[in-house]
C-alpha cells in the first residue's frame, strides 16, 4: 500500500512540476495537454517525468526556459524508443543513398514504413529526395516527409483508440438476406432463424 501511495505521490509532484514549467514559461496548460501529460507520467513513470523537469528548467535544451515544454520533448529526452520526424528524415536520407530504389531497406519501425507508402512508395522516395546541399529542395522534401510522419502516427494513433469490429456478429439475425441469382429466379429470400 505504502508503495502505490508514495507512486501515486510521485505522479503527482511530477504533473505540478509540468504545470510549473507551463507557468514559467507564461503558458497554460489545456485539458488535452493535461491528459496527453498524465498519459505520460503513467507510462513513462514519475522519475524520468522529474528528470525531464529538472534538464528543461536547468535550460538542457536550447532556449527552453523560454517556452513551455511539449510532449516530444519530454519523449526525446525521457523515451529511448521515440523517434522525432528530423530523426527519421536523416535516418531515410541515410537508406536511400545506401540501399538505392532496387532494394528494400532495413526498415523496422511501422510509423517510418508507413510514411514512405503515404509518399508513394520507396522507389518514388528515391526518385524524389533531393541532394542536402540543395536547401530549398530538401526542405520542401522535408516538409512533405512531416507531413507523411504526422499522418502516420496519427493512423496508429486512431488504430489503437477505435476498437476493432467484432466478426462474426449480426446485430438482429431475421434482417438477414441471401441473395438468389440464378437465370430462371432472381430475388432475395430471408434466412430461417431456426425459431
Amino acid at each position: 500500500m505504502t508503495n502505490s501511495k508514495s507512486e501515486a505521490e510521485q505522479a503527482l509532484i511530477a504533473g505540478e512540476s509540468v504545470a510549473q514549467t507551463f507557468s514559467a514559461a507564461k503558458a497554460e496548460m489545456t485539458q488535452i495537454e493535461v491528459n496527453l501529460w498524465s498519459r505520460e507520467i503513467q507510462r513513462l513513470g514519475a522519475a524520468r517525468v522529474l528528470s525531464f523537469v529538472e534538464f528543461w528548467i536547468g535550460g538542457g535544451a536550447q532556449g527552453s526556459f523560454r517556452r513551455a515544454p511539449t510532449i516530444e520533448d519530454l519523449l526525446s529526452y525521457a523515451d529511448p524508443d521515440f523517434v522525432s520526424p528530423a530523426q527519421s528524415l536523416e535516418l531515410l536520407r541515410s537508406h536511400v543513398a545506401s540501399c538505392g530504389p532496387w532494394s528494400n531497406p532495413p526498415i523496422a519501425d511501422a510509423k517510418m514504413m508507413e510514411a514512405i507508402t503515404h509518399m508513394g512508395g520507396w522507389a518514388k522516395v528515391c526518385q524524389d529526395m533531393p541532394d542536402p546541399s540543395d536547401d530549398f529542395a530538401y526542405k520542401r522534401f522535408g516538409d512533405r516527409f512531416r507531413a507523411a510522419w504526422s499522418r502516420s502516427e496519427a493512423l496508429q494513433v486512431q488504430r489503437r483508440l477505435v476498437p476493432k469490429p467484432l466478426l462474426g456478429l449480426v446485430a438482429d439475425p431475421s434482417q438477414l438476406r441471401l441473395t438468389v441469382e440464378a437465370p430462371e429466379a432472381e430475388g432475395t429470400l430471408p434466412i430461417p432463424t431456426g425459431t
